[in-house]
């Protein structure tokens, strides 16, 4: 899963999972990837990964900070792109996510 910092990527994961992954109403409450395995209602087991969450206009030097997160993207079968649909912003954050996406590699 990747999206904009502060969507609800670690409350999703652990709604679907029962996990318990720290979640704050924070920027940056997630510094690394965290994988989980949980089983979806249709019965098929997948692993879920929570990301770092993306800002606008990343500095270059924290580009590497990233990395990890797009490693686990690039080795997924499926990006799941989060959003806050409360949010008025949803939409240029999923923008950012893309951005950052196609930035990074």
């Amino acid at each position: 899963m990747v999206g904009y910092t502060n969507v609800g990527k670690s409350s999703l994961t652990n709604a679907l999972c029962g996990a318990e992954i720290f979640e704050a109403d924070m920027l940056f409450a997630t510094l690394d990837p965290t994988a989980r395995k949980c089983t979806l209602p249709s019965g098929l087991q997948v692993i879920l990964v929570d990301t770092v969450g993306f800002v606008s206009r990343l500095p270059h030097d924290l580009v590497d900070a990233f990395k990890s997160t797009l490693e686990e993207a690039a080795c997924s079968d499926i990006i799941l792109k989060i959003a806050d649909a409360s949010d008025s912003e949803a939409a240029e954050q999923l923008s950012v996510t893309d951005e950052v996406l196609n930035d990074l590699g």
